[in-house]
């Protein structure tokens, strides 16, 4: 136990933001400031836009079953899966089954290239 949390930063400024296309999907985003927890719910037969930007993501699949493309890799998802998507790999979610499909994403919104830490917006490129 800790008596004394004054060395330990604490910052809780955690923004939360909804997006929903009632036929597709439902997305929670809680943007921390310098990485973003995003869970969504991707309804029967529906699939994700895909796109790719210059972050890594790692999804982990909460309920249902369904298929992601990421990069020229085609993978079946169900409860427990974990992918990685690396920088600038297209990628994709589709619902393959008659239930809602539900995932989490996690990515950090800061990124190194050649030793140097870059800030990004998590800019895509949708197809």
């Amino acid at each position: 136990m800790i008596d004394e949390a004054t060395d330990i930063p604490y910052v809780n400024s955690i923004v939360m933001t909804v997006r929903v296309d009632s036929s597709v999907y439902r997305i929670e985003d809680y943007d921390c400031g310098y990485a973003v927890l995003s869970k969504t719910v991707l309804h029967t037969g529906q699939e994700t836009r895909g796109h790719q930007h210059n972050l890594s993501e790692c999804y982990y699949f909460l309920k249902g079953t369904g298929g992601m493309v990421v990069g020229v890799e085609r993978l079946l998802v169900k409860p427990g899966t974990v992918n990685a998507v690396p920088p600038d790999a297209f990628h994709k979610v589709r619902n393959l089954a008659q239930e809602d499909l539900e995932f989490i994403c996690f990515w950090n919104k800061v990124t190194s290239k050649n030793g140097v830490e870059i800030y990004s917006d998590k800019q895509v490129n949708m197809r």
